[in-house]
């Protein structure tokens, strides 16, 4: 805050000497507002990048050598949930193959419905009886698909690449 002497209509700084810095900050945070801006569709491909990531590599073991029977689905039996085995190919083949179409930019925003739907699922009947520390990662995700159905995939996808090449028309 400026302390302004006689009131906010003066025009004279109480404290001249610290005026110039304050201004030179202010317009500095403007400049870097203005191009942080311009780069806010880099946002959801940040986004996309870290998280499919992610899914990928927590699920990659699963779905690529057929374990998801071991882990996952002993898991989902143990907690009473019908057809397990099932539900565990499911749950993780989306996880994996949601992740691998999120770095690729590809289907974002159905995929991110589906994995919005997975993990709210998964918050309510896996980690219910949770602590919040058990929860988070599931609750991050969910926050991360429901950002990525609004967002979209951003100007480096093959979303945005399929939308130019079928032109304005199409939009």
């Amino acid at each position: 805050m400026i302390w302004i002497k006689g009131g906010a209509e003066a025009a004279t700084p109480e404290w001249p000497m610290l005026s110039a810095p304050i201004e030179r900050g202010l317009a500095a945070t403007r400049t870097l507002g203005a191009q942080l801006e311009a780069q806010r569709d880099l946002a959801p491909i940040l986004i996309r990048w870290a998280f499919g990531y992610h899914l990928v590599q927590y699920t990659w073991e699963e779905v690529l050598l057929l374990q998801a029977h071991l882990g996952c689905a002993t898991w989902l039996g143990s907690m009473g949930v019908p057809w397990p085995k099932f539900f565990a190919y499911v749950a993780m083949g989306t996880e994996f193959w949601g992740g691998v179409l999120w770095i690729l930019g590809l289907w974002v925003r159905p995929v991110a419905a589906l994995m919005a739907a997975n993990f709210t699922v998964a918050l309510c009947l896996v980690h219910s009886h949770h602590l919040y520390a058990k929860r988070f990662e599931a609750v991050q995700m969910l926050a991360v698909s429901l950002f990525l159905i609004f967002a979209g995939a951003g100007r480096l996808s093959l979303d945005a690449w399929r939308r130019r090449s079928k032109g304005p028309a199409s939009e």
